[in-house]
């Protein structure tokens, strides 16, 4: 009978440390830029307005102005998946470069974030490459 319970909880503590390593994991990944781009186009993928919106500063908040318009203006917009690619850091500030799929539609965008109360925000986004407009 010890032998099961002792048995018992070695498992529960594995799977109590595992858990709290996962989520030391995840949340050092979210406070590195690449990973709240990751955060802000996974919420927007699930459309989840209020976690992107979150994850967004000033100037680009300010383009948006609440959580309800921001929900607004992207209802439309159907990312299909997105690929985050090479990042830069310089101080406060880093460009993450991220590959957007739509159904018709495949950008590269990069994304400009500064540090606000220690915390990574999404302060600007700049298309970089889109297939080019045939010309009429």
């Amino acid at each position: 009978m010890r032998v099961r319970t002792l048995y018992r909880l070695t498992l529960a503590g594995a799977a109590v440390a595992a858990m709290i390593a996962e989520w030391n994991f995840v949340a050092a990944e979210q406070q590195a830029p690449a990973g709240v781009v990751h955060a802000y186009f996974q919420a927007a993928v699930d459309k989840r307005c209020d976690k992107a919106f979150g994850l967004l500063t000033d100037p680009v908040r300010s383009i948006f102005g609440t959580q309800e318009r921001l929900c607004r203006l992207t209802a439309g917009e159907r990312l299909v998946r997105f690929q985050i690619g090479e990042c830069t850091r310089n101080g406060d500030t880093a460009r993450v470069l991220v590959t957007l799929v739509r159904p018709a539609l495949t950008t590269v965008d990069a994304v400009t974030l500064s540090t606000v109360d220690g915390q990574w925000r999404i302060a600007a986004f700049d298309v970089l490459r889109s297939p080019p407009v045939p010309v009429q």
